[in-house]
């Protein structure tokens, strides 16, 4: 479906995204992974020439963005008990964090040196 709407590798990456954020809004990144991991890998491995390790991390990240995202958001259900301050609260002091981990994402995703690195010295790739 992603290759039908556009054929720019950099639009295929953002509609994935967005789709990461949304679904991640609702879902466990376990059952998204799951679920999304077979289904946009060779969308994303042949259509926009991500190396499958690359997509790994691309995968992991973009779902860890949706434990952070409320309203099904994990990670906030755990801590604002923890730290005994509200959800809201947590929401807002998790807004600088999502945005760093937002620009790691665009970073694993359109610089794949950055995810390559340790696999080829070591030989994997």
């Amino acid at each position: 479906m992603f290759l039908a709407l556009t054929q720019n590798k950099v639009l295929l990456v953002m509609l994935v995204i967005v789709l990461f954020l949304i679904v991640g809004m609702f879902m466990d990144a376990a059952v998204n992974m799951v679920i999304l991991g077979p289904l946009l890998m060779p969308t994303l491995v042949q259509g926009a020439g991500m190396h499958p390790i690359q997509f790994g991390m691309f995968l992991m990240v973009g779902l860890l963005i949706g434990l952070l995202t409320p309203p099904v958001g994990l990670c906030l259900f755990i801590t604002a008990p923890i730290a005994r301050v509200s959800l809201g609260a947590v929401s807002v002091a998790c807004l600088p964090f999502i945005a760093v981990e937002t620009a790691v994402l665009l970073l694993i995703a359109f610089v794949p040196e950055v995810s390559l690195f340790i696999p080829r010295l070591l030989g994997f790739v």
